[in-house]
């Protein structure tokens, strides 16, 4: 059974969904108030990807067995136009990778390889 249709059926083998705000975080650990309390909570990210949630993001929590999760933020909505298939990368300091439907790859920011930036002309 996949973990979506587990968070649908509810309290299913003590598993929960939350949401809550965050509160504190540092990498690796997420502080969030949520409807269960406040709580510390472990993060768990795709593999390869690391990020530090702002402070009021709205946080996804799964928990069960005395263990609480922050398995993302709540996003309902994108401004980018996004099209099924396509990613977008972004930071709050406007920098983003676009990768497209089309095989582009589209860069926002100043990019920096090893530790010089690239001049484009």
């Amino acid at each position: 059974m996949r973990l979506s249709e587990r968070l649908y059926r509810g309290n299913r083998e003590g598993l929960y969904c939350d949401t809550g705000r965050v509160t504190n975080s540092v990498k690796g650990s997420v502080a969030a108030q949520g409807t269960g309390g406040a709580s510390q909570l472990s993060m768990v990210t795709p593999g390869g990807v690391e990020y530090v949630p702002d402070r009021d993001d709205e946080a996804v929590i799964l928990w069960g067995n005395k263990r609480r999760l922050f398995i993302g933020k709540r996003r309902n909505t994108t401004s980018n136009n996004l099209k099924p298939g396509e990613l977008l990368l972004y930071s709050k300091g406007g920098a983003s990778i676009y990768l497209t439907n089309e095989g582009e790859i589209r860069i926002t920011g100043t990019v920096t390889i090893n530790g010089e930036p690239l001049e484009v002309t």
